[in-house]
């Protein structure tokens, strides 16, 4: 009786000893930013540092977005942010949809943009200025 007890207790035990580790505060993920939080925290530049497409992003106020590519067109869009999403009317009302993947004060890494199915990761600094 005392075994079986005892084989009972060590399952328990180690289930509540995971729990309080889960429950920790080290381990909790840091809650999302509220969407307002978001848009300030985009608006401004943001450099791929690649010469390619899609080169520089810059987030105004008015929920306005210009995509310079630095080699003959500039996008203009209209955004709007809902939860971890970044949501772009283009010309024609077109919507176009990408999740952020990273978002910090100097980082930010979009899972897509138009015509670029693969993850870009900008960046405060133009490593890249013109000469």
């Amino acid at each position: 009786m005392k075994t079986a007890i005892i084989f009972l207790c060590i399952p328990i035990g180690v289930l509540c000893t995971l729990l309080n580790a889960c429950g920790s505060s080290e381990n909790e993920l840091p809650a999302l930013q509220s969407e307002q939080d978001t848009k300030i925290a985009l608006l401004g530049k943001w450099y791929l540092n690649e010469w390619t497409l899609y080169r520089e992003l810059t987030f105004h106020g008015d929920s306005s977005l210009v995509i310079d590519n630095h080699i003959d067109t500039i996008y203009r869009y209209k955004y709007m942010i809902r939860k971890d999403t970044l949501i772009l009317l283009g010309p024609s009302d077109r919507i176009f949809s990408t999740r952020f993947m990273l978002l910090s004060p100097e980082s930010l890494v979009v899972e897509r943009l138009p015509h670029k199915s693969q993850p870009l990761r900008y960046s405060r600094v133009d490593r890249q200025q013109r000469q």
